[in-house]
Parts: C-alpha cells; sequence; structure tokens
C-alpha cells in the first residue's frame, strides 16, 4: 500500500513555516508525511472498527430466581463447564437464559413464535428441532438445548471475542448482543443473574 509513493509526491516548495527547518531531501520530507497521514487513517478506521459499548453501565439488578430454577441453574453452568467453558462464560451463558425463560425447556414466547431456554424463533426454531433428532434426543431437553447453543453458527456470534473478554459483565452483554439479540435486552436483569450463577457452589 505504502510502495511508488515517489510518483504521488508534490513537487512544490515547503511551506513557508516549514522552511526554518533544515531539509536535506524535499522528496524524503513529503513522503514522510504521507506515510504518517496513511498511517493515521488506518488507525482510525481500526477505531471505528471496533464494537462501542458503554461497559461502566453495566450494573447488575437486583434478581429473583425461584430455587426450581437457580437449581436449574446450576446444572447448565456445570455442564457447560463439563464441555470446557471457564465458569465465567458458562455463568454469562446461562446468565442470559434465565432472562429468557428462566431455563424452562419449552416454555413459548413473542405469540407462540419462540421457543426453549433460548427463545429460538424462525429457522433457529427449526434448526434446532433438527439439531436434536440428529443427535437422537428430546427436543425439550435441557442438555440437548445447551448442545446447539454450543453448536449453533451465529455470524454476528464469535466465540473467540467471547472468550477473551475479561469480565462476567462485558461476556454476558456480548452473548444478549450477538446471540440473543433481543428487542429489549434489561441489561442488568442478565447481570444480576449471570452473577448469582456465578456466585452458586
Amino acid at each position: 500500500e505504502d510502495t511508488d509513493l515517489w510518483n504521488y509526491i508534490p513537487q512544490r516548495e515547503v511551506k513557508q513555516q516549514e522552511e526554518s527547518q533544515p531539509i536535506e531531501n524535499e522528496n524524503e520530507f513529503h513522503l514522510s508525511r504521507i506515510l504518517n497521514e496513511r498511517r493515521a487513517k488506518r488507525a482510525q478506521n481500526r477505531k471505528e472498527e471496533e464494537p462501542e459499548y458503554d461497559f461502566s453501565s453495566l450494573q447488575p439488578s437486583n434478581v429473583r430466581v425461584s430455587g426450581d430454577s437457580m437449581s436449574r441453574a446450576k446444572q447448565a453452568r456445570d455442564y457447560l463447564i463439563g464441555k470446557g467453558l471457564p465458569k465465567e462464560d458458562a455463568s454469562a451463558i446461562v446468565g442470559n437464559l434465565l432472562q429468557e425463560s428462566q431455563l424452562k425447556t419449552t416454555v413459548l414466547g413473542d405469540g407462540d413464535a419462540s421457543f426453549g431456554i433460548a427463545q429460538w424463533n424462525g429457522d433457529r426454531r427449526k434448526n434446532l428441532h433438527s439439531f436434536a433428532r440428529s443427535q437422537g434426543k428430546d427436543v425439550s431437553d435441557m442438555f440437548t438445548q445447551l448442545d446447539f447453543v454450543l453448536t449453533e453458527n451465529r455470524d454476528r456470534f464469535n466465540r473467540d471475542v467471547f472468550a477473551k473478554l475479561p469480565t462476567l459483565q462485558e461476556k454476558t452483554k456480548y452473548f444478549s448482543d450477538n446471540y440473543e439479540s433481543p428487542s429489549m435486552p434489561q441489561m442488568g436483569n442478565r447481570i444480576g443473574y449471570a452473577q448469582k450463577v456465578f456466585d452458586l457452589d
């Protein structure tokens, strides 16, 4: 990208305010300036491509969870840990699932359009059923649905990015934004649930 720049160097005198500085090679001066401008532009472009999250606002709500839901949450968290996920990753996922369904595997939402612990709908719901059949499993089984969470291909959800996020709050938000994509996230609830799941013995 930075090759053949000599052809684009303006052949004019250096600006008057720069004349006080000794310049042995005017072409070298202009080349350096062009390279610096291009590097600055690339750095700005990279910055604009990065997702902008206001992590300072990620505060947990004081959520309440029934005994049955917490029992399912512990089973789900420990199952995901058994599949190789770190505790924070598993807790962030399960916190989101508590917000979606309280981990009730047959619950319907969105006018009966959404189904299961992650409230899959449309093609995603069909894919869940296809996945369960391919595994010879009951689609209403919680562990089958958790396996689908681990294997479903979501273009927006980058598992490497998720794994590298440094805090439980950031992981919870990333999973919500890029796997669940709810119209009303209620992020404080999700983070509150994730924290409760993380703190389970």
